[in-house]
């Protein structure tokens, strides 16, 4: 099985809950990949950083998130 995504260096990861800024500034200092569990994906791009993989069942995605992000950059994993 190829994984979506690897790395040897730290990567963000986003889920779907409550992200705080504060936050997500101090992680982008060590991880500059990131990478968001469904809603996650929303989260971050309100905060300007485009995820570069989305792995879910996507319940938690909107369409209009879905749009705003590259379609190879989604990963459906169903429930």
């Amino acid at each position: 099985i190829d994984p979506i995504v690897s790395a040897s260096e730290p990567i963000l990861l986003a889920g779907g809950g409550d992200i705080d800024q504060a936050d997500v500034t101090l992680a982008r200092t060590w991880a500059k990949r990131a990478v968001a569990a469904d809603g996650g994906a929303t989260a971050l791009l309100q905060l300007g950083i485009t995820p570069e993989a989305v792995i879910g069942d996507f319940d938690s995605l909107s369409d209009a998130t879905k749009a705003a992000l590259p379609a190879d950059s989604l990963h459906h994993i169903a429930e």
